[in-house]
């Protein structure tokens, strides 16, 4: 079947929150962030703003009510493949513990566990100090109190008991029983250890204490306050841009790693701009979403000027653009109860039929082809926020004071809700005719699965495999997977760039791609940070590879870059190009000019420590020579 893939899946915004991105590898630490404190991200494009807005009043050619059905432009071709669990999570599909551990690895709560502790010994160490200051104002007001001493107050603060990996996992399933059976009271009514009339007493106790639990709700944390990436206030001014264009960015270049391009996004409006259209086309992804009408370069000739739709005017009526520059790119506003902006590539526009409730009937509605794919996409993700934040919600169980932390809670529903997909699923499969589990009797298996984790369970092999009712053979893991084992590497060299505000970032160098220098002649060359080792090895002789060091590097990107919309390279990576269809450059097209490779000298051995600094990173000293190919010495 066609592929799409719905990014407002993978996403979680909380309404009066700032957008987090969460970033984590087995052995690294995990981060939460906010992206309103990292640096900006600007969307690399060939339109500049001025050409956005030229294009919004002149770059479009519009069609109309009375002939919008005149431009009928058929959909795209894209990837077939078969949606399915992977292997692993099928192996797992009895096991709600496995399910759980395969979103959430145990080396992430191991993880969390550290740095909560971490946090912990920072604030308790400093507390000491506190207690003490608080002592002699009561000590001024009443000269009898008996103060202790600053070593009593360190020796208390610092005898605590650490905080368990196993206990944060008990954390989440009383947090999961509470969904099923809350008291909206107070949350100690869960502790409470006498019944009250038809009111039972509480369980919790049984099985994590109120102080381990009040501990964990105030120490949980995820990263070192103290840390080289921490940001203190005075540092915290810089916002990210584009923050929902580039959410889909990060989205895309992590989901479909690895899998074939000519995909289907799906956005809503929050997400979509035609900048992004752009950027994905270019990238050989196609894209269909609602778009607000005031973004840059979205056309201003076609939008409704009704808030809501007359009487007069036909349901399903609908206008059509047409980008001038890129014809790929289609405009829709089509009225419904309202007027719905849409933005699309790769979707046809040919008449097609939605059904739309009118009161207490079902209505055939007509509207463009590209329309029915935005709902039929967008239902998953619908679906998968009303599974994750309507009934048994652990985000809405708990109000936390810390925004970050009600934000983990949300990403631990997302995390639930991915695993009851495949569970039951994967019971649908095993006990054909049965009826497959509702989602409250999934919440109550799945909160005796994570109340009877315990310490053994974090010791020893962690992996999630040996959970599994079968074995199953280890994934391949290079993010990019090039023939005859060639791999990409990141260069080690640096560039500092000052803000609007003073401060200094320090950036990866970039540098020009070998493929599009050949495909693009006369234009500026993509640039990118990977480069082939193999390739590079194999230039140089066998010699090691200084990553330091610019010079004589195969560089490539890992992007799709569409040179040339009707050849056969329009759906490949130029990394894909250099090793598939040029075999390594020893099959380079005829009439394509010759690169210069830029070979590393000794004084450019010497100049490397200089260029990670951000210095000018000459040619000087080094020899260039004209080559074809890898072999043409």
């Amino acid at each position: 079947m066609h592929q799409r893939l719905g990014l407002g899946v993978g996403i979680l915004k909380a309404s009066t929150y700032r957008w987090v991105m969460i970033k984590w590898t087995p052995g690294t630490k995990m981060t939460i962030a906010s992206t309103t404190m990292r640096g900006n991200r600007k969307l690399k494009t060939q339109l500049t703003k001025e050409q956005l807005r030229e294009s919004a009043q002149t770059g479009w050619t519009t069609y109309f009510e009375a002939d919008s059905s005149s431009l009928q432009l058929p959909a795209a071709k894209l990837a077939h493949a078969t949606a399915a669990p992977t292997e692993l999570a099928q192996a797992l599909g009895n096991s709600l513990e496995g399910l759980f551990f395969l979103f959430l690895p145990k080396s992430m709560w191991l993880s969390i566990a550290t740095e909560s502790n971490r946090y912990q010994l920072q604030y308790r160490t400093q507390a000491a100090d506190g207690i003490m200051a608080r002592q002699r104002r009561i000590k001024e007001r009443r000269p009898g109190y008996k103060m202790k001493t600053l070593q009593q107050l360190q020796k208390e603060q610092l005898s605590f008991k650490p905080i368990q990996a196993h206990e944060l996992v008990t954390f989440i399933g009383r947090l999961c029983a509470r969904t099923l059976c809350p008291f909206r009271e107070k949350m100690s009514n869960h502790w409470a250890v006498d019944a009250q009339g038809a009111v039972p007493k509480g369980t919790f106790g049984r099985y994590i204490s109120t102080r381990c639990f009040e501990e964990i709700v105030r120490f949980l944390h995820f990263s070192d306050n103290r840390g080289p990436d921490a940001r203190s206030r005075l540092n915290s001014d810089s916002a990210d841009l584009n923050q929902g264009p580039n959410a889909v960015l990060r989205n895309i270049e992590e989901v479909p790693d690895g899998l074939p391009k000519r995909r289907l996004i799906i956005t809503d409006r929050f997400y979509s701009s035609v900048l992004l259209s752009s950027i994905l086309l270019q990238r050989g992804l196609y894209h269909v979403g609602t778009i607000q009408t005031n973004r840059r370069g979205y056309c201003k000739s076609i939008p409704y000027k009704h808030a809501k739709r007359p009487k007069s005017m036909v349901r399903g009526s609908y206008r059509i653009a047409r980008s001038k520059a890129k014809p790929s790119i289609i405009a829709v506003s089509w009225m419904d109860k309202w007027p719905v902006h849409f933005i699309a590539t790769g979707c046809s526009t040919q008449p097609a039929k939605l059904s739309r409730r009118a009161g207490a009937d079902i209505v055939e509605v007509q509207a463009p082809q590209l329309v029915k794919d935005y709902q039929d996409g967008m239902g998953g993700a619908d679906i998968h926020d009303q599974l994750r934040l309507q009934r048994y919600s652990i985000q809405r169980s708990m109000k936390m004071r810390k925004y970050y932390l009600t934000i983990f809670l949300g990403l631990i529903d997302m995390a639930l809700i991915n695993a009851y997909t495949i569970y039951r699923r994967v019971q649908a499969a095993r006990v054909p005719g049965k009826a497959p589990p509702t989602h409250a009797e999934y919440m109550r298996l799945m909160q005796v699965a994570l109340l009877s984790v315990g310490a053994a369970d974090f010791e020893g092999d962690l992996s999630v495999r040996r959970l599994a009712d079968t074995p199953v053979p280890p994934s391949p893991t290079p993010r990019y997977t090039l023939p005859g084992g060639h791999t990409t590497r990141q260069v080690k060299i640096y560039r500092i760039t000052r803000g609007e505000n003073g401060n200094e970032t320090r950036k990866r160098r970039q540098y020009d791609c070998k493929v599009c220098s050949l495909l693009r002649p006369g234009k500026n060359s993509w640039e990118t940070t990977f480069y082939c080792v193999e390739c590079t090895e194999a230039k140089t002789k066998g010699g090691v590879v200084d990553t330091t060091n610019s010079k004589g590097k195969i560089y490539l990107c890992q992007k799709v870059r569409q040179h040339d919309p009707s050849a056969s390279t329009n759906s490949a990576t130029c990394s894909q190009i250099w090793h598939d269809l040029w075999r390594g450059g020893d099959s380079i097209p005829p009439g394509l000019k010759a690169f210069r490779l830029r070979v590393a000298s000794g004084r450019d051995v010497q100049c490397a420590d200089s260029a990670v600094n951000g210095a000018d990173d000459s040619d000087g000293g080094s020899s260039v020579r004209s080559v074809r190919s890898l072999n043409s010495d």
